[in-house]
């Protein structure tokens, strides 16, 4: 995954960085008040199966999820 691109863009007054990184190297946000069945889970990860993964999940700089909670939990199933 190190060998994946980098790409910036610029959002409003913030610089945003799109990059792949390997599942393991981010963790989901112990006060994340949102949460998934498991069939929702299910539901997601036939998504990207079928899909790809087209929805990013959003981290911050020390690789907490900010957004994609559900997209983290598909992932590791797949």
């Amino acid at each position: 995954m190190a060998n994946e691109p980098t790409t910036e863009i610029d959002v409003g007054h913030y610089q945003r960085q799109i990059e792949y990184r390997a599942i393991s190297t981010i963790k989901p946000n112990p006060r994340n008040a949102r949460t998934h069945s498991p069939k929702q889970i299910s539901q997601i990860a036939a998504s990207i199966r079928e899909f790809g993964f087209v929805g990013a999940i959003a981290v911050n700089q020390d690789g907490i999820i900010l957004a994609g909670h559900g997209r983290y939990e598909a992932a590791k199933l797949l």
